[in-house]
């Protein structure tokens, strides 16, 4: 029978086993440390080994393998750091613990950090002399009943919020005095109401639901609701273990998939047992042989070694395993710019081999060290107990080294052991996830459905929020591509990534143009995204940071990208026909018009871009040159142009030096003039963007004649950043009708135009069209990889 709250005494599972609390297994350990000669772990130490098990239940034989790992542990730790023996029970003052608890008031727990013990030992000494502990519930006597009332029945706020405003160390005055005037919280009440006892045990015991994802699939973020119904009616919830092991076995034939045969191990290593020393290159030869010849497909295979009689080879695989892998990718020929990488791991006499996939089209590279949250814990674990019966390993704690090892866990926060621990979290990262996929032979998209979200926000004012919602996970290159082309066609021009953050943030006023933007997002999954006014009125969208994070992982910029003045990225510059007309369709609207002019209507598409050469704010962060001085600087001042702005009455200074003046002045008599003139021109040209030179080159490789022409210099007076502003055109009537046909705005508005002007010229729309299909089936320009 289980007693209110935790501290129950014994309690039996459904085959007769005594099951212990966190609490026993403590007492536990300590006694076995009282026989390991003084030896006790620290408390923050055990908390570590231990919270893998927190709030559940441990049969006999589970708590004494737990016990005799902390004990273990804890010997090496001691043995291994000479760190200090902590006073046991019997070295103890036992006048001097009753001084300190009684005379000088100190809790159980600053007796124990005074005497440089454990507060397990201080309660030892309290039993072991029949001393009673002061009451600590004291406080419950000044609470105003009302105040309870007020803040949890009308204001309906958590019992914790009224312990902390009314000066309670825990909630049970609180509760004690809701029980007395027998009265239900909000909370209490719906859940009496709209919860459903029966249907809440079958799925927990039936249909193997963790707590969460009941009170979850309620609409509650917390499980405290569907605890509290577990206590009230003494149901013992089933630990995650237990149910997945109910739920899921898998046969020892399975590791066959990914085990390399004795025989070719015999062969492989026969000659290095007679070297007296052997290199990180020797045992990478080695290796190289055994892939070579054996037959497994599995992108993972493993081999047991002989570690009794293999101590030299073994030795090397310990202490020296990232050369032999760097060796092995040398010997495989494969570079840093390859799509593949060799990593090898050694746990439990074990040899692993992975052939990791690092290609940009694979999902769980772009979104690398996210975390994927499950709809369902069971679902993330079934795939855990897959891959470790797969690999040939019986505990948690190996796999997890083991993913530390073949991935790159061990230059992320945490580590692979945190990843597949059976806690109740529903995340996996990146990285655990695709060597998961890998070592059961599946991709991404196999899993989609059972995918909630990937990198909400944890803990916090916003917890649960943010993210990407119902991801999805297309598998064609070339559909990866036109997704994140749409992006960087619109945000390489009014949008830019928040260094802190890595929030993806879009500036457009127009709201039909922003509609279509959101639209787009959801080809990745429902992004989170958070509209922002400016000046009140809607200015901004603000996208989920781990979708910026994304865009940084194609290539998208961080900071000031007209200071940096970077170009297009590869998947862009390299990309197929669709991925550069995405690309320029989603520019159009930001940086691009279409104009028509003249009396015969001659069409024209332009845009600009500008690279910054001076700013002082931002010189000391980007290390840019200052090739602007200052007798550059008067020289804009006395040729240049005076505008002066009222932007909303806060007026802006600036200059602006067209670039037919330029050209007249370098060409001036005056040598005073012309040097300074010229070396204003060295500057411009010295420094063209290099977006504008990259997209000229893109359109001219898919046929559409383009040019760039220098504009104007702008000098802000109050911040002395120069800036220079180019624009590229496409002018002629071929190239216009090639470009409306093929990329026209992805805008209400400039599409309309586009095809106003289409419509006065319908024979140039058969030639041009009759030119396109004949292009197409000519040749492609779409490289051939392959996306997992």
């Amino acid at each position: 029978m289980m007693k209110e709250g935790r501290d129950f005494d014994e309690i039996e599972d459904g085959d007769g086993k005594k099951l212990y609390t966190l609490k026993e297994l403590l007492s536990e350990v300590e006694i076995e440390e009282g026989d390991n000669s003084g030896r006790s772990i620290t408390e923050d130490d055990r908390d570590n080994l231990l919270r893998e098990i927190h709030d559940e239940l441990l049969t006999e034989s589970e708590r004494d393998e737990l016990v005799r790992d902390i004990s273990r542990v804890s010997k090496e730790l001691h043995d291994t750091e000479n760190i200090p023996r902590r006073p046991t029970f019997q070295d103890l003052d036992k006048n001097e613990v009753y001084r300190l608890y009684y005379g000088e008031k100190f809790s159980q727990g600053k007796v124990a950090e005074v005497l440089g013990c454990s507060r397990h030992v201080i309660q030892q000494v309290f039993l072991n002399q029949g001393w009673k502990t002061r009451s600590v519930g004291g406080v419950e006597k000044d609470i105003d009943p009302h105040e309870v009332y007020r803040i949890c029945v009308e204001e309906g706020r958590p019992k914790k919020e009224a312990a902390e405003a009314l000066g309670c160390k825990s909630t049970r005055p609180i509760n004690r005095v809701l029980k007395e005037n027998d009265w239900q919280t909000p909370l209490e009440q719906k859940m009496e109401t709209e919860i459903d006892p029966d249907e809440v045990h079958r799925l927990h015991f039936e249909e193997g639901w963790s707590l969460k994802r009941i009170a979850n699939h309620y609409g509650y973020v917390s499980k405290d609701v569907i605890q509290k119904m577990f206590r009230e009616r003494e149901w013992i919830p089933i630990g995650l273990a237990r149910r997945i092991e109910r739920l899921y076995e898998f046969p020892s034939e399975i590791e066959e998939e990914h085990r390399i045969e004795s025989s070719r191990i015999r062969n492989s290593f026969d000659h290095l047992r007679e070297k007296e020393s052997i290199s990180p290159m020797d045992m990478a030869r080695c290796i190289e042989d055994i892939i070579s010849s054996s037959a497994i497909e599995s992108r993972v295979k493993w081999l047991k070694m002989q570690t009794e009689q293999d101590t030299k080879i073994t030795d090397v695989l310990e202490n020296r395993r990232l050369e032999v892998e760097s060796s092995l990718n040398e010997l495989l020929d494969i570079s840093k710019d390859s799509n593949k990488k060799v990593r090898v791991g050694f746990i439990d006499g074990k040899l692993y081999i992975r052939e990791q996939d690092i290609s940009e089209h694979n999902w769980l590279n772009i979104y690398d060290n996210e975390l994927f949250y499950f709809k369902s814990t069971i679902d993330k674990f079934k795939l855990v107990h897959e891959m470790r019966a797969r690999l040939g390993l019986s505990k948690n704690t190996d796999l997890g080294k083991l993913i530390d090892q073949l991935t790159d866990r061990e230059d992320a926060d945490g580590s692979g052991y945190s990843d597949i621990k059976e806690t109740t979290d529903e995340h996996l990262r990146a990285e655990t996830l695709q060597l998961i996929l890998d070592t059961t032979g599946q991709i991404l998209s196999d899993n989609q459905d059972m995918i909630e979200c990937i990198g909400k926000i944890r803990g916090g004012k916003y917890e649960g929020q943010g993210g990407i919602r119902n991801p999805r996970f297309p598998t064609d290159p070339e559909v990866i591509d036109m997704m994140f082309a749409r992006f960087f066609g619109l945000g390489l021009s009014d949008g830019h990534l928040c260094a802190t953050h890595s929030n993806f943030i879009y500036a457009e006023n127009d709201r039909n143009r922003r509609a279509i933007v959101i639209q787009h997002s959801k080809d990745f999954g429902d992004v989170y995204y958070n509209e922002k006014e400016v000046d009140g009125e809607v200015r901004q969208i603000q996208f989920a940071s781990a979708f910026g994070r994304a865009l940084k992982k194609r290539g998208f910029p961080v900071g000031d990208k007209c200071f940096l003045n970077i170009g297009l990225p590869d998947f862009i510059k390299n990309g197929s026909l669709q991925t550069v007309c995405v690309y320029f369709s989603n520019m159009w609207p930001e940086d691009g018009c279409f104009v028509v002019t003249g009396s015969d209507n001659r069409g024209e598409f332009k845009w600009g871009r500008s690279v910054v050469v001076r700013n002082p704010s931002k010189e000391l962060e980007y290390g840019h040159d200052k090739e602007v001085t200052d007798a550059h600087l008067a020289f804009l001042k006395e040729y240049g142009t005076y505008i002066k702005e009222d932007i909303d009455n806060d007026f802006k200074e600036r200059i602006e030096l067209a670039s037919t003046t330029l050209e007249k002045l370098a060409r001036s008599d005056n040598p005073r003039i012309s040097s300074v003139a010229n070396e204003i021109k060295d500057i411009v040209y010295d420094n063209q963007p290099k977006l504008l030179l990259d997209e000229i080159e893109v359109l001219r490789r898919i046929g559409i004649h383009a040019t760039s022409r220098f504009i104007e210099i702008d000098y802000s007076i109050e911040t002395s950043r120069v800036s220079i502003a180019w624009s590229g055109r496409i002018q002629r009537k071929t190239d216009v009708m090639r470009a409306s046909l093929q990329m026209s705005p992805d805008d209400i508005r400039k599409s309309a135009k586009v095809r106003e002007w289409m419509k006065l010229n319908p024979e140039l729309i058969r030639q041009t069209e009759k030119e396109i299909n004949q292009g197409r089936n000519g040749s492609s320009t779409h490289k051939g990889t392959t996306a997992r």
